[in-house]
């Protein structure tokens, strides 16, 4: 599938070792200098990426594990005083072009520079970890936002993550939340992209459960999950 082939060219494997089982422990490609390790789940495979110092370390550590996402506890024992954080576990989601539920509203509508102070306006009434869970800052394409009257009560847009690619992010009104307004902002900026060829992933902490749910009413199905660790070291310590 396209899904495989994005993952598999992010990981810098061949696709069809997505679909097998066991572990695989890479070097960082799609991930660039992150400091820190991705422990990727897809079916039966387990992708280890990691900086090129630690794949060493990894690959003898990982040489007979069983394709799992290792608990906390464990990523903590495993990288000692290199361990800084962990964050997730974490959802991913695919949709095909055929899957694709959008909820059509007269209220959403393109969002262009005129929308700036509406958008600000909402920013205000959300919360700092509102925010920054909700990825719309860094969310630059075919940003919507959903009206009521002047107000904008949730604002959409698409995350470009590599070449052809990308995710939607959505911030809506602590107010006006379940009231099936991000699935409509966030439809309509998925038909947007799909219109232009992009895939369409999904990227949300395994706790977000409301933003699970929107994701399978908008046709994404559960394609992998991961759990990130940040380093201290860029290398093991000897």
């Amino acid at each position: 599938s396209k899904h495989d082939q994005y993952w598999a060219e992010c990981f810098g494997v061949n696709a069809a070792e997505m679909e097998s089982t066991g572990v695989s422990v890479v070097r960082h490609r799609g991930l660039g200098d992150y400091q820190g390790v991705w422990f990727f789940l897809r079916r039966g495979r387990l992708l280890v990426s990691a900086p090129e110092a630690w794949v060493p370390f990894l690959r003898e550590q990982f040489s007979c594990a069983l394709p799992e996402l290792p608990s906390r506890a464990a990523l903590s024992a495993l990288f000692g005083a290199s361990f800084d954080r962990c964050i997730g576990p974490a959802f991913h989601g695919a949709l095909d072009r055929s899957t694709l539920r959008t909820m059509p509203s007269a209220q959403v509508k393109p969002l262009d520079e005129g929308g700036g102070q509406a958008v600000a306006a909402l920013r205000a009434l959300c919360s700092a970890n509102d925010l920054d869970n909700s990825g719309v800052d860094g969310a630059a394409h075919y940003r919507m936002g959903c009206f009521d009257g002047e107000d904008i009560v949730a604002v959409a847009g698409f995350r470009s993550l590599g070449p052809g690619a990308g995710d939607p992010c959505v911030l809506t009104r602590p107010k006006r939340r379940s009231e099936g307004l991000a699935r409509a902002v966030v439809g309509a900026v998925l038909a947007a992209a799909q219109a232009d060829g992009y895939l369409l992933l999904y990227q949300t902490l395994e706790e977000n459960l409301p933003a699970i749910r929107l994701a399978s009413a908008l046709g994404y199905t559960r394609y992998a999950n991961h759990v990130a660790v940040r380093l201290s070291s860029d290398r093991p310590t000897e």
